[in-house]
């Protein structure tokens, strides 16, 4: 969905807020991808003046699973594809059963998509929509807002293709295939997804964070400070990029920005305005260009 949102890389991480007395400063690294329980209800800041660059949603579909005959079925989503007045670009993607584990109820399978035309293609995710019956993508490469469907959550799960190859090209009448490990909750065994893809070239917002690192440890104390950095890489060199950082239970209302020096290098503060205790708390970081 269109809504002002440009939000294409949303990390979620851990931030450790240790206790009162800990002399340790070594450097730690517990920024790194997570799945939390329900990153869907984190509200993200409106940002009006970021507009969509170069994605273009592919199609919508709806994964059936029957755990009777471990198989799946695969129709397109047309009401929600009226909703966004698009037709579908290509074939129902090959979905191959690995596992199904019915105490943790994930469904372990590989979804192998196949271009089908001569004109390649740049980005490909496949998006698995998140909703109040606790359907998720446990094994996220990172998360969107973009493309969400009317009813849908705050915050969705992707997995990208064609990591490996130059550039994510996802060339004419080549396929790839990831795997995904989703949750499929009481029973509900059908789930919604969709594959969007950037052409003619790649998609000019962020593609990637990596190397996420809190220098120092965050004290259980009002405004103490840590030090954190972190790489966000994206295909144009042109396009100014923001990082932001967002978690209420350490930062309050207070969204914190990260400073650059070279727009791919962000490093800043987190700072414990809320006086929060020990423990774990889920970050949300956030990557936009303009």
């Amino acid at each position: 969905m269109r809504n002002g949102y440009h939000i294409t890389i949303i990390l979620i991480g851990i931030l450790l807020v240790l206790i009162t007395g800990c002399s340790s400063t070594s450097a730690i690294n517990p920024m790194i991808p997570i799945d939390p329980e329900n990153p869907a209800t984190v509200e993200i800041p409106n940002d009006p003046e970021t507009e969509l660059i170069g994605h273009e949603l592919l199609s919508l579909w709806i994964m059936t699973f029957n755990p009777e005959t471990d198989t799946v079925t695969i129709e397109q989503d047309r009401a929600s594809q009226v909703h966004f007045n698009i037709t579908s670009m290509i074939p129902a993607p090959t979905i191959v059963i690995n596992s199904w584990d019915s105490v943790e109820e994930i469904l372990d399978v590989d979804v192998t998509i196949k271009n089908t035309y001569s004109i390649s293609g740049y980005d490909v995710r496949v998006i698995i929509y998140t909703d109040d019956l606790g359907h998720t993508l446990t094994n996220a490469d990172n998360w969107t807002k973009l493309f969400e469907i009317p009813g849908g959550s705050n915050m969705n799960p992707f997995k990208a293709y064609a990591k490996s190859e130059p550039n994510r090209l996802f060339a004419g009448q080549a396929s790839h295939t990831e795997n995904m490990l989703i949750k499929m909750p009481n029973g509900n065994f059908a789930v919604n997804f969709a594959i969007d893809a950037s052409y003619p070239t790649n998609c000019g917002e962020p593609y990637m964070i990596g190397n996420m690192i809190q220098e120092e440890f965050l004290y259980d104390r009002l405004d103490d400070e840590a030090a954190v950095h972190v790489s966000v890489y994206q295909w144009d060199d042109s396009n100014s990029i923001t990082v932001k950082l967002i978690c209420t239970e350490v930062f309050g209302a207070v969204v914190i920005a990260l400073g650059t020096d070279d727009n791919e290098y962000f490093y800043g503060d987190v700072i414990n305005y809320a006086d929060a205790e020990p423990g774990e708390y889920t970050v949300i970081l956030q990557a936009l260009s303009r």
